[in-house]
């Protein structure tokens, strides 16, 4: 039936929610029992968390119950919430209506704006939000209070307001300035309330709904705070098979600085589990049955036999214990593709051998299910029985590209060797969705991804058109609508699994950004595949990195600067070669070069001018910026997109090179890939941003020594 016959029959109409964060609560308070010994019982749970209060105050609330979307995430964010009533109000009023007076609620808070009320008289009903209508049980109460309705009359005209009929509104309206006149209100202030409270009524939250929401949401936030590791693995198994989640959530973990490893037949259970890197850091392991093509009951046995007689010694012994449910093709080429059996050998050689493998596992099955033995099993255990070795075919290996395909296709995300790495990426280009949502309005941008998704259509006069979802960076997923002009010239470039660079202006709908495609072209990442890196040998537009020790920054006038030679090669450090950046900006990595994130590179000494020596002049100017890294890496990587574009303002042929004090050493980078045109305004842009008189500086020319 029909909710409003089921009504009238004078039955009560329940709604049942489902919630698949109660789930998540429910496996976090296992993880967190098994791996710290803490029983956490949901009720007590206190709400004075100071952690929780301080990330729902970051606004870094990926995962967090009703606080996710790009709109709740900013206005959680000048919240500050302190208080679970402040998290209820902000829950209620998170809605079409009540939204417009969220600025109100947070100045009011924070006592930026005066808090005001319709009458004084409300004031004792409006006193905990701070003057402003929040619930549907403040209007029931208004209603009550200015024109004495009974409670249940009052939830009569709250339907009504809901269902916008204009002849009941304009009978409820004569009604409620009827009893307000009765109750000693002039007809003036009446009209102004009821005005007030009519859009509230019918989108607002009831009190008791909101309150619930926010338990939810603190508890949530709670577990995200305090038990990331185990809370994010929760996360990651409730969106299993949900590739657009499974990225954002590994996106989410990476900034959370939580390692996710990929699949391994020797380390992984059937789902997320929790397991530690190689340095004893705690990780999150990616599940067998997690793999795309792998289902649970195909591992399920084959994790069993691993935990009971230990890890697989070899592939042979892999074919021989892991039963028969894991001996389906698809399942051995999945779980090679994306580096499960890498501890048995090449993985190009195990997918040209998993008709082999398969074969072997299923006669091992087939001899253990029907009881059949061989005649070494007469020995008993003491005298293992032999197995004929699996001989893996040749194969040429998968190419960095192909394996990432692979990954993605396979697990949602890119986890191993990523072809898009931020130290590598375009000075200008996007490197987050988090960065892409600060953007304003039609501000054009370069986004760089890999093509995971393409949706062809035509439009109303028949023109081809695509809506492509393009993986950036840092593993999330952005939208890309390419119209018809563009999709004529750029048809080719939407392929699965290609790199592309588009550029176009941001775009908002309903708090979800796309960036509109006006121009693209293919994309090719600077070579990284253990190769000594371009910047070590000082390649054409690579970044060149050396330790400087030219005079400090001055505004007065100085002889021109010598551009140092190219230093030679470097030797490669512990932590692995020096990324070649192509010329692009480089982003900040864990305990890689700062805030600023420059990878220190071995020092290269300045040769001294024999005695008497000139200074040969430069062919062309070349504007220093001055920076100097402070101990906040994130406003120092923005501080310096935002001096990278504003060179980019002024185009021109003037070289650029930015000087960087950290840790009491000056660096100077070179950037090929970058030029301006140095002029006034634009020196004293840089100065503003870089808020130092020193900001700029020129060599050569005729602005030689010149400093702002």
């Amino acid at each position: 039936y029909p909710m409003e016959a089921v009504a009238k029959l004078g039955l009560l109409k329940m709604d049942f929610l489902g919630l698949i964060n109660y789930s998540i609560l429910a496996e976090a308070r296992a993880l967190v029992r098994q791996h710290h010994g803490v029983d956490l019982r949901l009720p007590d749970i206190t709400f004075d968390d100071k952690c929780t209060y301080e990330l729902l105050g970051s606004g870094e609330t990926t995962a967090v119950f009703q606080l996710e979307s790009p709109g709740m995430r900013r206005y959680i964010k000048e919240l500050r919430p302190g208080s679970l009533a402040e998290l209820a109000a902000m829950v209620a009023l998170y809605r079409p209506g009540p939204m417009e007076h969220i600025p109100a609620f947070i100045d009011s808070k924070f006592g930026r704006t005066p808090i005001t009320y319709p009458h004084p008289d409300l004031a004792e009903i409006l006193e905990e939000t701070y003057g402003v209508i929040v619930y549907q049980d403040q209007v029931l109460h208004i209603l009550r209070r200015f024109a004495g309705y009974s409670l249940g009359s009052a939830d009569i005209v709250r339907k009504a307001m809901g269902k916008k009929i204009a002849s009941l509104m304009l009978q409820e309206r004569e009604k409620f300035i009827k009893g307000a006149l009765e109750q000693g209100y002039e007809q003036a202030t009446a009209h102004a309330v009821f005005d007030l409270i009519e859009p509230f009524a019918g989108y607002a939250f009831n009190k008791a709904h909101s309150v619930s929401y926010a338990v939810v949401a603190y508890w949530t936030g709670y577990f995200k705070a305090n038990y990331p590791v185990e809370y994010m693995t929760c996360v990651l198994n409730a969106y299993a098979g949900n590739a657009e989640k499974t990225a954002g959530v590994v996106a989410e973990c990476s900034r959370l600085g939580i390692p996710v490893l990929g699949p391994e037949v020797n380390r992984s259970g059937v789902t997320f589990g929790i397991d530690a890197t190689d340095d004893g850091i705690p990780a999150i392991r990616y599940g067998l049955a997690s793999i795309k093509n792998v289902g649970e009951s195909a591992v399920t046995e084959l994790v069993a036999e691993r935990e009971e007689n230990g890890p697989y010694a070899s592939l042979e012994e892999f074919a021989k214990r892991a039963g028969n449910e894991a001996a389906n093709r698809r399942v051995l080429e999945s779980l090679a593709k994306v580096g499960a059996l890498d501890a048995f050998g090449p993985r190009g050689s195990l997918l040209a051998s998993v008709e082999r493998i398969g074969a072997m596992m299923a006669r091992e099955g087939d001899l253990r299910s029907s009881g059949q033995s061989t005649m070494f099993d007469l020995f008993g255990a003491s005298v293992p029985t032999p197995m004929m070795a699996i001989e893996l075919l040749d194969a040429p290996e998968p190419t960095a590209r192909e394996r990432a395909a692979w990954e993605r296709e396979l697990l949602g995300v890119c986890i191993g060797e990523r072809l898009l790495d931020a130290r590598t990426a375009p000075p200008d280009a996007v490197l987050s969705r988090e960065q892409l949502h600060a953007e304003p309005e039609n501000k054009k941008v370069l986004l760089v991804g890999a093509v995971t998704g393409v949706r062809q259509q035509t439009d109303k006069q028949g023109r081809r058109i695509a809506f492509v979802t393009l993986e950036i960076f840092d593993g999330s997923s952005v939208e890309v609508p390419v119209w018809s002009r563009s999709f004529e010239q750029t048809a080719s470039l939407w392929v699965e699994g290609a790199l592309v660079a588009v550029r176009g202006p941001v775009r908002r709908r309903n708090d979800e950004v796309s960036v509109h495609c006006d121009e693209a072209a293919p994309y090719e990442p600077p070579n990284t595949d253990g190769q000594a890196s371009r910047e070590s040998t000082g390649a054409a537009g690579d970044p060149l990195a050396h330790e400087w020790h030219g005079p400090q920054a001055t505004t007065q006038e100085e002889p021109p600067l010598t551009t140092p030679p190219p230093p030679a090669p470097r030797p490669q450090t512990a932590a692995g070669p020096t990324p070649a950046a192509g010329g692009y900006r480089p982003a900040p990595t864990a305990n890689e070069g700062g805030s600023l994130g420059l990878r220190p590179s071995v020092p290269v000494p300045q040769p001294a001018p024999p005695p008497g020596a000139s200074r040969p002049a430069p062919e062309r100017r070349r504007v220093l910026i001055n920076l100097t890294e402070s101990d906040r890496p994130d406003e120092d990587q923005i501080l310096l997109r935002q001096v990278l574009q504003t060179l980019l303002d002024y185009p021109g042929t003037d070289a650029v090179d930015l000087l960087i004090t950290s840790a009491g050493r000056r660096w100077r980078l070179e950037m090929p890939i970058i030029t301006t045109s140095y002029c006034n305004e634009m020196a004293e842009r840089v100065g503003s941003l870089l808020g130092r008189e020193d900001a700029v500086l020129v060599e050569g020319g005729a602005l030689a020594g010149a400093g702002v």
